[in-house]
């Protein structure tokens, strides 16, 4: 993976692209990379920020480097056909108004005893692995679309906006429309 990295960034070099598009390269590198590996709230924001200081294409490639250099997978964990069939309604459902009771009742399972597998398994609740996913997506339309944020909340499973900008300051400790203005910052930058 450093190899490709380092072609990049020198066919960067080589064309004269100016910094700022060379950063948005950077920060797409950073996005895939997040899709395999779990940074917490911090290291992300810690990995944006060399991101944004970086003054030149040989920094950025310097940035990302070490970036990808302490790059550990997600480990691929393995679980129960039950809670991998939770996980996979949540990937595909999750716009829906779902609810643990919802989904047992399809797999049919008993809730308490699904929730608790889910739980053992996960090590998170389901109302808080889904709300963490919607709220995934949501960062994800924040800074790829220009919905309002009120209709990316009803796009991503909320139906109250004021819910939506509650668990989204919750995980995030950010306010979606301040999550979007700095990744429009970083962008132009």
């Amino acid at each position: 993976m450093a190899e490709s990295v380092t072609a990049i960034f020198e066919q960067l070099s080589a064309e004269h692209v100016v910094p700022s598009y060379a950063r948005q390269v950077a920060f797409l590198i950073l996005n895939v990379l997040g899709n395999y590996q779990l940074f917490s709230n911090q290291q992300y924001e810690q990995q944006l920020t060399l991101i944004d200081n970086a003054p030149t294409i040989a920094s950025l490639k310097d940035a990302v480097l070490a970036m990808v250099r302490g790059y550990e997978p997600k480990q691929q964990t393995s679980f129960s056909q039950n809670v991998n069939r939770v996980v996979d309604i949540v990937a595909k459902e999750y716009a829906q108004d779902l609810s643990l009771a919802q989904v047992a009742e399809r797999l049919h399972l008993n809730p308490v005893y699904l929730g608790q597998l889910f739980k053992k398994e996960v090590h998170t609740s389901f109302s808080k692995y889904l709300n963490q996913y919607r709220i995934d997506q949501a960062k994800q339309l924040l800074v790829n679309t220009d919905e309002s944020i009120n209709n990316i909340a009803l796009a991503i499973g909320y139906s109250n906006s004021g819910y939506f900008y509650k668990n989204f300051r919750l995980i995030c400790d950010i306010s979606p429309k301040e999550y979007r203005q700095k990744a429009v910052k970083r962008v132009k930058s």
